[in-house]
């Protein structure tokens, strides 16, 4: 991938995402940045996003923080409140946080599996409707949801998070379908593993995957 912008279409677009604090969000806050995209990133941990933000701004990015946990409607709330007050606009979501709790089916507890689903399931669909509220009046927008191999095949100790995710896709599917009417594209991705991977390192190999390597965020 070229460091120099690419979609000269993207220049100006708001772009909101969630888990930019760390690996594959953050990757796609920076990329935006280095496409000219105005930024709002979310996430629980507050000095992680301000490293984010740093970075964003150190390619040319403007860029609004917004802390905020997921598995909470007030917080979503807010976040779509402080997205209109920094820009007026949403134009891309990027919906990629994630409560990551995997364990054996027999040993996970309701409150692992209430968390996961409020934090990735039912986070998508609240995520989803707020930025249609936005985009649905100008009939143009981008929905994308980061899913994962997991939700299309076992993991070992997959559960709750392989469900969850599983329950995305469904989602992703069903408002393709609904908001295209409107104008607005809804996509999904599903990535392999691609684990934290420090600066100038090389990703671990992988014989079973077609690349004979993890993924870099």
């Amino acid at each position: 991938m070229t460091d120099g912008p690419c979609y000269a279409d993207l220049r100006g677009k708001v772009a909101l995402v969630t888990g930019a604090g760390t690996n594959i969000g953050r990757a796609i806050a920076l990329r935006f940045a280095i496409e000219g995209c105005r930024l709002v990133i979310c996430g629980r941990r507050a000095e992680l996003l301000e490293e984010t933000a740093a970075l964003a701004r150190a390619r040319g990015g403007e860029c609004a923080v917004v802390p905020a946990d997921l598995s909470r409607e007030a917080d979503i709330d807010h976040l779509f409140q402080a997205t209109l007050e920094a820009f007026g606009t949403l134009d891309v979501l990027v919906q990629n946080a994630a409560e990551m709790r995997m364990t054996l089916a027999q040993h996970v507890t309701l409150e692992q599996w209430d968390r996961s689903f409020a934090t990735i399931a039912r986070a998508a669909f609240l995520l989803a409707r707020g930025a249609y509220a936005i985009m649905e009046p100008k009939r143009e927008g981008v929905l994308l949801f980061i899913s994962t191999v997991g939700a299309l095949r076992a993991h070992h100790h997959g559960v709750p998070y392989d469900a969850a995710k599983a329950a995305v896709d469904g989602l992703v599917r069903n408002l393709a379908c609904d908001y295209g009417l409107q104008g607005i594209r809804v996509n999904g991705i599903a990535p392999g593993a691609t684990p934290p991977l420090a600066e100038g390192a090389s990703p671990a190999p992988r014989r079973e995957v077609p690349l004979g390597r993890n993924g870099t965020g």
